[in-house]
């Protein structure tokens, strides 16, 4: 059975195109979906009900990478480990705390230029997700020494250089 697809970039990639793998290959663990601008949340949505999750890239998908349908990946996807949302900027910190109350085996997250992103989310990340040994937080300007207090404190694993948060720059 597959288990890992890797179709980053697919710039034709559609809605019933992710439809269809999630129906077709229920088993999998590790999905690159990054780049694929036409995905709309319908098609993200379909991704929620696959369990066995553990690595979902979805970076730049701009259009479906809605807070809603980060809550219902969340809620669907729980034993995420690894997830990547760069750039995917309609995500709210509501979003991030639920994804942060679900998903406590997340070891790697990138919310790089996901700008509507403040202290509140963060520091949610922080005290949920102990695990964490990556978190790009690239050019979220809303951020301040709040949120990297709070990953010092809850995050031993957390790498050194990714507690710089570029505080008030545009990456």
């Amino acid at each position: 059975p597959l288990t890992t697809l890797r179709i980053a970039g697919m710039k034709s990639l559609t809605d019933a195109h992710a439809i269809a793998v999630m129906d077709h290959c229920p088993l999998l663990t590790d999905l690159d979906l990054s780049h694929c601008q036409k995905l709309s949340s319908i098609g993200i949505g379909a991704i929620a009900g696959c369990d066995r999750m553990r690595q979902l890239r979805l970076a730049r998908c701009y259009n479906g990478v809605t807070s809603a349908t980060l809550k219902a990946l969340a809620c669907g996807c729980r034993l995420l480990r690894v997830l990547d949302v760069y750039m995917c900027n309609k995500i709210s910190d509501s979003a991030v705390i639920v994804l942060a109350n679900k998903c406590p085996l997340l070891s790697w997250l990138d919310l790089g230029l996901c700008k509507k992103l403040t202290d509140t989310a963060i520091v949610k990340v922080a005290q949920h997700c102990p695990e964490l040994i990556v978190l790009r937080v690239h050019g979220l300007t809303k951020l301040t020494e709040v949120a990297t207090l709070s990953l010092q404190q809850h995050c031993p694993d957390l790498q050194p250089r990714e507690l710089r948060l570029h505080l008030g720059e545009s990456i």
